[in-house]
């Protein structure tokens, strides 16, 4: 029996459905919150001196003091300034932040820089890692996934030297990616007319986590207390493998039909559907093609869509997880920012929608990352105040439905024979370029414009590929490479109607009998 079919007839999207999608949604709400909390933990002190307070030595207020200036020296005969040997902190927001913990300032400065990009590394690590899940099971990823993510959520508390904290949060980054394995499980286990639905309240989670996150900073005050709740979120790990079935759609491909009847059965059972089996049950899926990775850059309009989308997905990830780790981009109180950058990720996603309905996707993902562009230029110059808050907000969020599109713009450019191949490439190199967004983040210490410039440069400019593009809104998804290079811009007329020909003489055959 179909796929689809057997989705039906035991429910299509009922009570396992939506207690999956809860579950799975804690996991999405605690991989945006907890990489937000790390940003905050790492909010900037003021700090001094602590020399000042021996005599001999000039007073300081809390400002950012490296150095400090000493009086008459009798070998040299007069004053001299030299570096601090201890700091003394006064927090503006927090009470205990890592960067207090491990003195993650002056010339230790970099220290933080590295700690953020090595949990992107980790993150990136993760994406590859996630495969296996075809291999395994999805279900059989959760075991490994959640156990790592329980062990490494704790670990950071009891790093003692900022060394071992670094390499905690790379450890801390491996885990995050299985949110959206979560995603795919439930995608799979739920009829197709739903899934968007499905899809847009899942991120919804991701919005509430990263809100969520300035109250939780705001309450909590000190990192390892904010640490340690944080394990609160791994609470769904041990229902997800009590709940959770293995896909029937994986167990059907790999030919074991009996698991996949049992999940079926599990599936009536929870949405108090009365399902009875075939006596010949059998599960029909159509295995998804897997090309080669040569195949994506073997023809000149392949190759150059390719590049193009590779660069768009790149760009956009930097610039969003950039901006998403600047805790002061759009105002200088961090809970605020937060807040508020979080909440702008909902009319983000659903906005999105409707402009990819009534627009296309080529014109609104151009228009929506120029403009977002040239908004994160224009914040970058503008001191705190109402003009900078309007024109970041705007900045955010389009970049942010950009990001949107754009993903939704690669999937359908991508041909089926190598989709998975493309989507997963483009995934795990926007994950090992996000690495150097904290780097880029870092040179407001030259000026504090320079990152804004940078992100919203790349994407301002950036922007002009995709005019490029082809359109894909209402057009079939190319099945092959060869549909795909004959498929370019200003091309979309003539393929829509060479592929509908070929449909009917398709369908027009009649089978000879002998």
């Amino acid at each position: 029996m179909e796929y689809e079919i057997l989705l039906k007839n035991t429910g299509g999207f009922g009570r396992l459905q939506v207690v999956m999608l809860l579950l799975f949604g804690v996991l999405c709400f605690k991989a945006m919150c907890e990489l937000q909390l790390f940003v905050l933990m790492q909010s900037q002190p003021l700090y001094r001196c602590a020399q000042q307070n021996t005599s001999g030595y000039d007073p300081q207020e809390y400002a950012a003091h490296c150095k400090i200036t000493r009086y008459f020296n009798e070998s040299t005969g007069g004053n001299y300034t030299e570096a601090c040997k201890n700091f003394q902190y006064r927090q503006v927001y927090l009470k205990k932040t890592l960067i207090q913990e491990y003195d993650m300032i002056c010339d230790r400065s970099i220290y933080a820089t590295v700690m953020t990009s090595m949990y992107f590394l980790g993150h990136a690590l993760g994406i590859l890692l996630s495969t296996l899940g075809d291999r395994i099971g999805r279900k059989a990823l959760f075991y490994g996934a959640g156990a790592l993510d329980i062990l490494t959520t704790l670990l950071p508390v009891f790093m003692p030297t900022v060394e071992t904290q670094i390499l905690s949060r790379f450890l801390i980054g491996i885990p995050t990616p299985i949110f959206s394995q979560g995603l795919l499980l439930l995608y799979e286990l739920t009829m197709q007319e739903h899934r968007g639905l499905v899809g847009n309240f899942y991120w919804l989670f991701w919005c509430a986590g990263y809100m969520s996150s300035a109250i939780l900073a705001f309450l909590l005050q000190d990192w390892r207390r904010i640490q340690l709740v944080s394990c609160a979120f791994c609470i769904s790990y041990p229902f997800i493998y009590v709940f959770v079935p293995e896909s029937p759609r994986w167990l059907g491909l790999r030919g074991r039909t009996e698991d996949a009847k049992k999940v079926f059965s599990q599936l009536a059972r929870w949405n108090g559907v009365q399902w009875t089996p075939d006596e010949n049950f059998d599960v029909n899926i159509e295995a998804e093609p897997t090309g080669r990775v040569q195949e994506l850059f073997q023809f000149s309009q392949m190759r150059k869509k390719t590049l193009i989308c590779f660069w768009m997905m790149l760009v956009l990830s930097l610039c969003y997880y950039g901006l998403s780790i600047d805790s002061s981009f759009i105002t200088e109180n961090i809970f605020i920012n937060t807040a508020i950058s979080g909440a702008l990720e909902i009319p983000s996603y659903l906005i999105a929608a409707p402009l990819c309905n009534l627009l296309g996707r080529r014109w609104p993902t151009m228009t929506s990352t120029a403009v977002s562009g040239a908004c994160i230029i224009v914040s970058a110059f503008q001191a705190y105040g109402v003009a900078k808050l309007v024109v970041a907000i705007i900045g955010k969020t389009l970049l942010t439905t950009a990001f949107s599109i754009m993903s939704i713009l690669a999937a359908e450019l991508f041909p089926t024979s190598v989709r998975n191949t493309g989507m997963f490439l483009t995934l795990l190199l926007s994950a090992l370029l996000t690495t150097i967004s904290p780097v880029i983040g870092s040179l407001t210490t030259i000026e504090p414009w320079l990152p804004g410039l940078l992100f919203g440069g790349l994407a301002a400019i950036s922007s002009v590929l995709i005019y490029v593009l082809p359109e894909t809104s209402g057009l079939p998804l190319p099945e092959t490479v060869e549909q795909s290079e004959a498929l370019y811009h200003a091309s979309e007329t003539v393929w829509l109607k060479s592929r509908t020909n070929t449909r009917q003489n398709r369908s027009s055959i009649i089978p000879i009998v002998n």
